[in-house]
């Protein structure tokens, strides 16, 4: 997959759109970027081909290097698993284990639990642009 987003240029356009808001806030424009490379592509390896071009934009625009590479690295990690579950899939397998839990309630908790990460990267994203 990473082949073929940088054949067709995938990087180039959404610079191109996002140039507007690179200028006001890269950092915050990176951890956007990267969690949505991260929910399209289901994978962290794919959306490098996508996270790495533009956190090379994100750079040029004067961000800090550990907060930008936190927002990249980050966003994508925390994304990725929204639409196939991720490792909270093995749910299925632990479940019998555990006395007194089901499938049901536990499924409802998985995706609530992964935006709630997000808000929790985002936080930490805020913190280090303060701090550096």
């Amino acid at each position: 997959m990473s082949g073929v987003i940088n054949k067709i240029g995938l990087v180039d356009v959404i610079s191109n759109i996002m140039a507007p808001l690179v200028s006001i806030s890269p950092v915050y424009t990176m951890l956007f970027v990267s969690a949505l490379a991260g929910f399209i592509t289901q994978s962290n390896a794919a959306s490098v081909a996508i996270d790495v071009p533009f956190l090379q934009v994100v750079l040029a625009a004067g961000a800090d290097p550990l907060t930008a590479a936190c927002a990249a690295a980050g966003g994508s990690a925390v994304t990725q698993y929204y639409l196939t579950g991720g490792p909270v899939a093995a749910l299925s397998t632990v479940i019998p284990v555990v006395k007194g839990s089901n499938l049901k309630d536990a499924n409802k908790f998985q995706r609530p639990a992964m935006l709630f990460g997000l808000l929790v990267l985002f936080l930490l994203v805020s913190l280090l642009l303060v701090i550096r």
